[in-house]
């Protein structure tokens, strides 16, 4: 588990990923070629209750010029492997999928079927919504053992599996985004 001043770091070319744990969650980020921390993944896990709760996965919707991309993808893969490595097999992960903000008529319900789609890829199972949960809330969840990640491109750059190996333990600051990626690749 990393320390609150710590941060993991990848880099490649023009694409950069961190993990951090601000305020005792876990944040999975990512930065696309010439963007911002632009997708993010936040993750409540606890060790002690063998829960993981996935709070938000955010920048790749429906309405996001980097949908299909790879993005979620990457950060969903970077998690499963993150979480299997730290928690026991029996953890219970979930979440709620959200279609809050959806186009409405049948754009709207097939934004909501890939949203459905995309979590399932994964081995996570659509939960029928609690009595008195919004209808556009859709609860998910799996155990840590059944989940497995995906292969796929990641901005048609490189893959969506980057192996944990790969990323580097550092201090926890911003400095990488003060620095061109020539920097970063220094890191690779």
């Amino acid at each position: 588990m990393l320390k609150e001043s710590e941060q993991l770091f990848w880099a490649k070319g023009n694409i950069a990923a961190k993990i951090i744990r601000p305020f005792g969650q876990y944040t999975f980020l990512l930065k696309p070629p010439g963007g911002v921390w632009r997708f993010r993944l936040h993750v409540s896990m606890s060790e002690f209750d063998n829960q993981c709760h996935v709070i938000d996965l955010t920048g790749n919707g429906s309405r996001s010029e980097y949908q299909y991309q790879g993005a979620g993808k990457f950060l969903v893969n970077t998690m499963i492997q993150f979480t299997q490595k730290h928690l026991a097999p029996n953890t219970v992960v979930f979440g709620e999928m959200s279609s809050q903000g959806d186009p409405s008529g049948r754009q709207g319900i097939d934004c909501a079927q890939n949203r459905v789609a995309f979590w399932e890829s994964f081995g996570f199972k659509k939960k029928e919504p609690r009595q008195g949960q919004p209808p556009y809330c859709h609860p998910f969840s799996a155990t840590l053992s059944s989940l497995a990640t995906r292969r796929g491109k990641l901005f048609n750059e490189c893959a969506c599996l980057v192996s944990l190996d790969e990323f580097k333990l550092t201090d926890r600051t911003d400095e990488f985004d003060r620095y061109p990626t020539s920097f970063t690749n220094q890191l690779t």
